[in-house]
């Protein structure tokens, strides 16, 4: 899997994070992702899923600690945390001294979910997943374990699913999909080598030995390769009508976006790509630099920065040298370089 340069505000995302097909810059999969008790950094996968609260506050760093600052630049909660993650449906994870473990904070910074875990994840459709011991399951808002800790990895839910994994005896990590209760979604025909989150009611899969392609939440295939000679060698997520692919072009392997008619919406010629957000997409072009594009194809912030994330309520997290900020749609910053 391929993953950009950018290191981002907060903690480690971990391992069934990291498997996302078009990461985002967070430091190893979807302020960013999860929280971790080894007090890492974090990265970000592509769209930020199943968010039905969108953030108001946004982790930053002061001086080696973490903070939240409003979509004004202004700090709102003091620097406190020894790591912090993005707020999701009113709650984000943090930790309260670097490498310690991870808990969940409200809007006001009141810690409301004990500092208990490994490592914690974004809230989705009112469930986060968590990690203890080295195995995932998934808590509700109030901190009660709803499904398990069970699992090798555990995506976030959406459409009320959510892609996890175990470990079979031969040591071959197979993944599958869940319903909130925790229960198989789909027969054992349908287990797969590699499972993404559903996003507008498709989700990449690829089985062993073969190429990714779109499910739909009965397992039939809706979109694969129309020619073998271009295969997704990896595929994201679909946001607003659109989906991350990558395939062989003219210039070697490239991202670019396909349709839910299967046909190639706009050209592979990006060095990476992420889903779409609040109508533009973070790509990286052949000089290593990110910048933004609308569904057209046509770039709209340049491409300047060395690490850029998606748009959440009108903010992007970005990187130019060592320095992270957060711009606007209009590219101007809102926190950071000026």
């Amino acid at each position: 899997m391929r993953k950009p340069a950018l290191l981002l505000l907060c903690l480690v995302f971990c391992c069934c994070k990291s498997r996302q097909p078009n990461v985002a810059p967070r430091t190893d999969g979807k302020g960013g992702g999860s929280a971790a008790a080894d007090g890492g950094m974090v990265r970000l996968s592509g769209k930020i899923l199943g968010n039905d609260n969108p953030p108001s506050l946004f982790p930053v760093r002061i001086d080696g600690k973490f903070g939240f600052i409003d979509k004004k630049g202004k700090l709102v909660i003091k620097a406190d945390f020894g790591g912090a993650s993005r707020f999701s449906q009113g709650l984000a994870a943090v930790q309260l001294i670097k490498g310690g473990r991870v808990g969940y904070i409200d809007e006001t910074g009141t810690l409301v979910i004990p500092t208990q875990f490994d490592l914690a994840d974004p809230f989705s459709e009112g469930y986060a997943s968590v990690m203890k011991a080295r195995k995932w399951g998934y808590i509700d808002r109030t901190g009660q374990i709803v499904i398990p800790i069970t699992f090798a990895a555990a995506e976030m839910f959406t459409g009320g699913v959510a892609a996890v994994a175990q470990i079979q005896s031969t040591s071959m990590t197979i993944f599958f999909y869940i319903n909130r209760n925790g229960e198989p979604l789909l027969d054992k025909q349908y287990q797969f080598d590699t499972a993404y989150p559903f996003g507008e009611g498709l989700a990449p899969v690829r089985s062993l030995g073969q190429y990714f392609r779109y499910i739909d939440q009965s397992g039939k295939t809706v979109i694969q390769p129309k020619a073998k000679e271009t295969p997704y060698m990896s595929a994201g997520v679909f946001e607003e009508g659109l989906a991350p692919v990558n395939l062989h072009a003219s210039e070697g392997m490239r991202w670019g976006y396909l349709g839910k008619d299967g046909k190639l919406a706009i050209r592979a010629h990006f060095v990476n790509a992420l889903s779409f957000s609040e109508g533009l997409a973070a790509v990286q072009m052949l000089d290593g630099k990110w910048g933004y594009i609308n569904p057209k194809g046509s770039m709209i912030i340049t491409p300047k920065f060395d690490g850029a994330l998606p748009f959440y309520n009108g903010m992007a997290e970005v990187q130019i040298g060592s320095t992270i900020g957060y711009i606007d749609p209009t590219g101007k910053f809102v926190w950071g370089p000026k």
